[in-house]
């Protein structure tokens, strides 16, 4: 797989709709593709692990700048910069959960600091 990673050397890759008579001007998604020492993952997704069936093909389709609309997470031609991060010498870990509720949390500390003043 290393033979694989090896070919995204650019600092992004970037896949544009073929003209097809579409909107020139559409909005570029930008998408960042991370390669893990034991997968790659788009945005904060899953781990997509080298030796499951089909994540190869996805690989070879992304380096000849062509992948699913669903893979990216983008509507169907719409042109994509995909950026990529190394980061081969550690393991995939799960992105944090996004704090809930934080605004309802700083809201009932100043409730308690108005009413304890």
């Amino acid at each position: 797989m290393d033979d694989q990673i090896a070919q995204f050397t650019a600092v992004g890759l970037f896949f544009a709709a073929a003209d097809n008579g579409e909107d020139a001007g559409e909005e570029v998604a930008v998408r960042n593709l991370t390669f893990w020492r034991d997968g790659f993952s788009i945005e904060d997704g899953e781990l997509r692990r080298y030796d499951q069936p089909g994540n190869r093909e996805l690989l070879e389709a992304i380096n000849q700048g062509r992948a699913p609309d669903s893979l990216f997470n983008v509507r169907v031609n719409q042109p994509v910069e995909v950026r990529v991060a190394k980061r081969i010498d550690e393991d995939w870990k799960p992105a944090p959960p996004e704090p809930k509720g934080a605004w309802n949390q700083v809201a009932s500390l100043l409730r308690r600091r108005k009413t304890n003043a």
